[in-house]
C-alpha cells in the first residue's frame, strides 16, 4: 500500500511539472512579431526588415549581404501578396528557449516561398531576438 501511495505521488509531481512546462512554453507567442516582419517583407521597408535581427545573425552575415539577398529575393519572386504561418515549435534543450515559425509567402503569378525563422530566448531572461531567416523558393538560390 505505502509503495502505490508514494508512486502515485512521484506520478503526480511529475505530470504536474510537465504540465506546468508545457504551458509557459505554449503561452509565449512571437506571431504579433512576426507578422511585423512579414508587413515589412511585404512593403519592401529594408530598414525596418533588418532592425528584426539580432547582432549574431549579423555576425554570420553582414547587413549589406542580407539587404543584397532580400533584393534579390524580391527581384527574383516579385512583391509579396500574402503571408501565413505554416507551423511553430519551440525547443529547450540549449542555452535557452528556441522558436522555430514556418511561414509561406505567395507572390505574383502563384509563385511560393518558405520561410524559417529562429528565435531565442537566453536563460539570462534577456529579449527574444531573430538568429536565423533561410529562405528557399523554387528557382532562388
Amino acid at each position: 500500500m505505502y509503495f502505490r501511495t508514494v508512486a502515485a505521488t512521484i506520478f503526480a509531481f511529475i505530470g504536474i511539472f510537465v504540465v506546468g512546462c508545457n504551458q509557459s512554453m505554449s503561452s509565449f507567442d512571437l506571431e504579433p512579431t512576426t507578422n511585423k516582419l512579414f508587413k515589412a517583407l511585404e512593403a519592401q521597408d529594408v530598414n525596418t526588415v533588418l532592425s528584426f535581427y539580432s547582432d549574431t545573425f549579423y555576425k554570420g552575415m553582414s547587413k549589406e549581404h542580407w539587404t543584397h539577398r532580400l533584393q534579390q529575393f524580391w527581384e527574383k519572386m516579385g512583391p509579396i501578396e500574402s503571408f501565413r504561418l505554416r507551423n511553430k515549435q519551440a525547443d529547450t534543450r540549449l542555452s535557452g528557449k528556441f522558436y522555430i515559425y514556418q511561414y509561406e509567402t505567395v507572390h505574383k503569378g502563384n509563385n511560393k516561398a518558405r520561410h524559417i525563422l529562429t528565435f531565442i530566448h537566453h536563460v539570462d531572461g534577456s529579449d527574444v531576438k531573430l538568429i536565423a531567416h533561410k529562405i528557399t523558393a523554387k528557382d532562388f538560390p
